[in-house]
């Protein structure tokens, strides 16, 4: 997710950089189908240059979101990328208006269809972020049967019981060097990671915080934890007492 967020603020400033320095007005939805006359009616020096801002603006937010996500600073990154599109759709529309050379006009659909052009998109595109990371970072779900464990939700996964070697609550585990295949937001890990000494293995982590539960299988690993540790204990009872049958 950090990645996606660093991507986002690199495309807005590049976008920003092409309206504003480039000239590149084609990129101004609303202003591009536009005809001659009504392109006429709009500042189009004084547009590209505030729409610029904006975008460098957002660009340089996104960035530090992408970091914050890595440094595990989930609530203001999670509380930045929900409103830094509705507010920069809002200035968008303030905008758009703003450069009319003639706003009292009955053709001013087209400042308000720029903004809404350009501004609904990147709502709509980072509110599903939002509700992606909001997903995401809900604990998972296990089912324990004496024959096996499953684990649902984003990169679920299901073990039977005969593959399993061992099963015992840590209070530690080795530092994680990489995400191989997974999902990464603040405290949250789920997917393959690799953890110092340890090597390749599956993620479910909620928290940073101890008890974790690990499951060794024959040719990789498990780790669960919940921020509630009695979750992650009862957890762990249930699974020890059907992988001992």
């Amino acid at each position: 997710m950090n990645w996606i967020l660093i991507g986002l603020g690199l495309f807005f400033i590049t976008l920003g950089y092409l309206i504003k320095y480039a000239k590149w007005y084609w990129l101004i939805a609303g202003y591009n189908t536009a005809s001659p006359e009504e392109k006429a009616k709009v500042d189009i020096v004084g547009l590209s240059h505030s729409m610029g801002i904006a975008l460098f603006a957002a660009g340089v937010a996104m960035f530090l979101f992408g970091i914050g996500s890595w440094a595990g600073l989930a609530l203001p990154v999670h509380l930045g990328i929900t409103l830094i599109p509705i507010l920069l759709c809002l200035y968008l529309l303030w905008t758009g208006q703003k450069y009319r050379v003639n706003p009292e006009g009955t053709d001013r659909g087209i400042s308000i269809g720029m903004g809404l052009a350009l501004g609904l998109p990147l709502l709509a595109i980072l509110s599903m972020i939002a509700i992606g990371i909001f997903y995401s970072s809900k604990p998972a779900i296990i089912s324990i049967t004496p024959q096996q464990i499953s684990i649902s939700g984003i990169y679920g996964t299901t073990e039977k019981m005969e593959n399993i070697q061992e099963v015992k609550l840590l209070t530690a585990i080795p530092p994680i060097e990489w995400k191989k295949n997974g999902f990464g937001y603040g405290d949250v890990r789920k997917g393959k990671f690799q953890l110092q000494e340890w090597g390749d293995g599956r993620l479910y982590l909620i928290s940073d915080n101890p008890p974790f539960l690990y499951i060794k299988t024959a040719d990789s690993y498990m780790l669960v934890n919940y921020k509630d540790s009695a979750r992650t204990n009862q957890a762990y009872q249930s699974l020890y007492s059907n992988w001992k049958k």
